[in-house]
């Protein structure tokens, strides 16, 4: 009984060290675990294994690629895009001006309109149907204590069936933060940012009973961020901030010359 069991862990620990050993061949697996393939061999955690270091080799290079992939993109301009069922995407990021300004960029729309259009089957062909977002990012980077970012994001979509109610929203963002550090104890962050969102109903125009309604909110923050390192244990936050709200609850008028609905 004592012989079963030992060969039993004996091939329990071969079978371990195998997968680890085969799991190499793809060295991005997440699942790799050193301190498992230590415990499997009977080794310390003091005292790494030779598959262990063959790993911590294997990222340590990959680490190397990402770190020379994002120095190019700081060099070069570089795009990617896709194309799903319904849906297309673009981004383009590189270089203004080397070591100083950069940006990166992007889009992705749908072209479901043009799909509407050829589903001829209880009017689906007469509906509408679209969304679209863009954003943008400049970093400036002045000097070695000084730095600015602005971050800019709308997206729009809309719909409508078999030209009924349209329904439209719109979202929008704004940012820009200026980073300065005092010294290496001192920094601090003043950033500025502006959001809405609103959408709008509009149904039945140029009828007795045309109308468009529209919702609003919006929200402006002014604030400063300051971070003291006191040691490398200990570190203070501190700042001001400053927050005003815009809303429209919602407003009704009517659309069209033939509408007789009261605007509010």
């Amino acid at each position: 009984m004592e012989k079963e069991m030992a060969k039993a862990a004996k091939s329990s620990k071969k079978d371990t060290v195998g997968a680890a050993l085969d799991s190499l061949g793809n060295p991005i697996a997440p699942e790799v675990a050193t301190p498992s393939l230590a415990n499997a061999q009977g080794d310390s955690l003091q005292k790494p294994s030779k598959t262990e270091k063959k790993i911590e080799k294997t990222r340590a290079e990959l680490a190397e690629v990402d770190a020379e992939i994002a120095r190019r993109k700081q060099e070069n301009i570089t795009g990617s895009g896709g194309l799903g069922l319904i849906t297309g995407r673009f981004n383009l990021e590189g270089p203004i001006i080397k070591d100083k300004l950069s940006f990166i960029g992007g889009l992705r729309s749908t072209y479901s309109n043009w799909i509407l259009k050829r589903i001829h089957y209880n009017n689906v062909d007469k509906s509408k149907g679209s969304f679209q977002d863009y954003h943008v990012r400049l970093s400036y980077h002045i000097n070695k204590n000084n730095s600015i970012f602005v971050t800019a994001y709308q997206s729009n979509d809309f719909f409508q069936f078999s030209e009924n109610t349209l329904y439209r929203y719109n979202n929008l963002a704004v940012s820009a933060k200026f980073r300065h550090s005092f010294n290496n104890k001192l920094n601090s962050i003043l950033s500025y940012s502006y959001s809405s969102y609103n959408y709008n109903i509009t149904g039945d125009e140029n009828t007795p009973g045309g109308y468009k309604h529209e919702y609003g909110i919006d929200q402006l923050n002014i604030k400063t961020d300051f971070n003291y390192y006191l040691n490398s244990s200990n570190a203070f936050s501190f700042g001001i901030s400053s927050i005003k709200y815009g809303l429209q609850p919602g407003s009704k008028k009517a659309l069209g010359d033939e509408s007789v609905l009261r605007s509010n």
